[in-house]
């Protein structure tokens, strides 16, 4: 196994900065997500790890050796792309020979360990096929045990499943992960796939802009966001401003929206701090005109499959939000219907409002 660090690591591209200062450490066998929005440098942190790229500044360690200046083809690290660079004149077997023949290993014990792999990812009996004659999923697995053809124990993963579809992505994002740990690798997985992450890895990443926001296991980057975005990124979330207008005992109440709509949260702030309120739509309960925090009125209902998603508009200011139910509760409202809204305490973040400004914090760009 292999224990990646980036140490201060920096990188520019004709004077545009896509890296700033990335300080990270990835455990021997973690099975490790970098996530973000287009161009917020997931894919340079992976090329700078397999050394397909230099970094300005910062040094990168395998272990207790560093491998800043070491090229590519001598760090032992298995690169995989988004779309599988199989060798169509090649069968299946024969590819996954490949870079053993390279390496200058014999042709026995080259289809001895390709055979080996082709069993681990269940394609032993289509060993003769050739690629074309396979479908994407296969044809992923086979770039998977080419790549790790070599014995490598990093594994570098660049949007792997992307070009799947989604049924194909839920069964092969299960195999990327239980083949990592069965064979003790360690992964660094870049996805622009919040919910692929949120299943497969140890500990997430999250990029934005050339900066690394938070890192942590799953549970926590949903349960204790650091930032407004991190929340947003994670789960869309609905935001509302507002003021500390009183606190007691650790528990703050809220002017929201600049309306009588008032509402308890906890929060270490000073009476007057502006405040950004973040609730997710599937934190908010629907009810019939009483028995909420904030009215609204019934704007549009969105079926998303297995569940319902209710636009609403907030009285006063006339502003959007989003409600996640059940189909079965969506029936009991209608369009224009008059409603109020609930959500539990525990279930609310209090930020400062970004210095910023909201839309420069919060926007999400894929």
């Amino acid at each position: 196994m292999v224990k990646v660090q980036l140490v201060k690591v920096s990188k520019s591209f004709n004077d545009n900065p896509v890296l700033n200062n990335i300080r990270l450490a990835i455990d021997d066998g973690e099975y490790f997500c970098l996530v973000g929005p287009s161009g917020s440098g997931k894919t340079t942190t992976l090329k700078i790890v397999a050394g397909l790229y230099s970094p300005d500044k910062g040094r990168v360690l395998f272990g207790d050796k560093d491998v800043t200046y070491v090229p590519s083809w001598e760090r032992g690290a298995a690169m995989m792309f988004q779309n599988p660079t199989l060798f169509r004149q090649m069968n299946i077997l024969e590819n996954v020979m490949f870079p053993l023949k390279e390496k200058g290993v014999g042709k026995d014990k080259s289809f001895e360990i390709a055979m080996d792999l082709l069993k681990k990812i269940h394609l032993e009996d289509r060993a003769d096929a050739y690629p074309d004659e396979l479908s994407g999923g296969m044809q992923q697995r086979v770039a998977l045990a080419r790549a790790l053809a070599s014995g490598s124990k990093l594994l570098l993963l660049d949007e792997p499943l992307g070009a799947l579809d989604a049924r194909l992505r839920l069964e092969l994002r299960e195999e990327l992960r239980r083949f990592a740990k069965e064979n003790m690798l360690t992964v660094i997985h870049v996805t622009q796939d919040q919910d692929e992450a949120m299943t497969i890895a140890d500990r997430i990443g999250l990029l934005k802009e050339g900066r690394l926001i938070q890192v942590g296991r799953p549970i926590e980057l949903y349960q204790n966001p650091e930032t407004p975005f991190v929340m947003n990124f994670i789960e869309g979330t609905n935001f509302l401003e507002g003021y500390v207008e009183d606190r007691k005992d650790g528990v703050m109440e809220l002017m929201v929206e600049n309306v009588y709509h008032k509402i308890k949260a906890y929060g270490n702030f000073k009476i007057g701090d502006r405040v950004l309120l973040c609730i997710r739509p599937s934190s908010i309960r629907l009810h019939k005109r009483r028995g909420g925090l904030l009215f609204a009125r019934v704007a549009k209902k969105n079926s998303m499959g297995s569940y319902v998603v209710v636009e609403a508009t907030l009285f006063g200011p006339n502003k959007p939000i989003l409600i996640e139910t059940s189909y079965r509760d969506a029936l009991n409202y209608k369009v224009n219907d008059i409603v109020s809204l609930s959500f539990d305490v525990n279930d609310m973040k209090v930020f400062h409002y970004p210095l910023l400004g909201f839309t420069k914090e919060v926007e999400v760009v894929i």
